[in-house]
């Protein structure tokens, strides 16, 4: 009884500790199914509801299309057009960090381009900030608070497609880059299992004691 009891701490501390690499209810990962298409009008994905006028296209590494760099999850790409971000519920909400990244096309032989975010906040103040994209996830601490919306331009040279992923708000934290869990994550496991092994083989002394 007691071994399967420690197997079982075992395994959820495992879980706990893996789940920081996972999809939150405060992230955004687009792993909704929609890769390969795309699709016109508001898009609704991990509590978030995008909008646009024009397509909001989704690509995975299973599927990726036309995305021009290695995909190792599930992205929404939108292009030459504003999209507005707001919570399903309309509530507000903090935003902590977005991956960008170009999506399609060739970007017309840039390394990089801008994309200015707007918030609009609760209290009816807005503030605007400018974020250089290029091919490949990046990782932009924002770290706006009280928000009602927020809207990512349309990229301002080319005009193409820009990529969303690992949206993280309400002070949840995005997968690692790539989904590798993290060093400090991989010793908090490793350090947990030694630890539960150790309690194992104590409690088997003492229970071989106590029969004797």
């Amino acid at each position: 009884m007691l071994t399967r009891i420690l197997t079982g701490a075992s395994l959820a501390l495992a879980a706990s500790l893996c789940g920081a690499g996972v999809a939150n209810a405060g992230v955004v990962t687009f792993e909704d199914g929609k890769a390969f298409s795309c699709v016109s009008g508001a898009q609704s994905s991990g509590g978030m509801t995008f909008a646009q006028d024009g397509y909001a296209c989704f690509y995975a590494k299973t599927a990726p299309g036309d995305f021009p760099t290695d995909l190792t999850s599930e992205v929404m790409a939108v292009g030459w057009v504003d999209t507005l971000m707001a919570r399903d519920d309309a509530s507000v909400f903090d935003l902590s960090t977005v991956d960008l990244a170009f999506g399609p096309f060739d970007h017309a032989g840039l390394s990089s381009d801008i994309t200015t975010l707007t918030a609009h906040f609760h209290d009816g103040g807005a503030a605007t900030l400018d974020l250089s994209v290029r091919f490949g996830f990046q990782r932009y601490n924002i770290g706006w608070t009280g928000l009602d919306s927020v809207s990512f331009s349309g990229l301002k040279t080319s005009g193409e497609y820009l990529a969303f992923d690992n949206i993280a708000y309400d002070d949840s934290a995005a997968p690692p880059m790539g989904g590798i869990p993290e060093p400090t994550i991989w010793a908090s496991l490793l350090t947990g299992f030694f630890g539960m092994g150790a309690m194992m083989r104590r409690n088997r002394r003492i229970l071989v004691r106590a029969r004797a």
